[in-house]
């Protein structure tokens, strides 16, 4: 690793605008559902993800950076087609994704946790490792509800009834 530090800004900035494509997209998601109850821990998830936003953002400045324009761009683009997407794919679809992406954000966190202390940030260590203790929550949330969600479409393909997704 020849620059810990700059390795580390551009993780934050990568992590940062993962959160933001997250939290757009949880918007449509939480929109989508058909459940009240699934509908509110889905708004819960996207306010953490904002957060976490705060947080690095808060953690760029500390570095003297900032987010990545290119990235944010990009990513609020991604968000916004996948907010869209969830009201026409149903709601298993979006639970897997958000579930895979979830665990990936964890393992983006604790490389990021790595460089910190690789570039003796160390007050940004615990942090970041408490975040992707979060986001490991998250992804298994998802993929608790996407499997139960299977379950209940392939109950409801065998008894001939309609879709519990929409």
């Amino acid at each position: 690793m020849r620059n810990p530090r700059k390795a580390l800004i551009v993780a934050l900035q990568v992590i940062h605008a993962g959160e933001l494509a997250a939290a757009l997209a949880y918007q449509g998601h939480a929109r989508a559902v058909s459940s009240v109850q699934t509908q509110l821990a889905i708004q819960q998830v996207e306010c953490e993800e904002w957060q976490h936003r705060k947080m690095l953002a808060s953690m760029l400045a500390d570095l003297g950076a900032a987010p990545c324009p290119r990235r944010e761009r990009s990513k609020r683009r991604l968000g916004s087609v996948l907010s869209f997407l969830c009201g026409w794919v149903g709601e298993w679809l979006p639970a897997r994704i958000a579930g895979a992406l979830e665990r990936r954000g964890a393992v983006e966190y604790r490389r990021a946790s790595a460089l910190a202390d690789a570039a003796g940030e160390h007050d940004k260590v615990q942090p970041l490792l408490e975040y992707a203790t979060v986001e490991d929550a998250h992804g298994l949330y998802f993929e608790e509800l996407a499997l139960s969600l299977g379950c209940a479409f392939r109950r409801h393909r065998r008894s001939g009834a309609a879709s519990p997704l929409r």
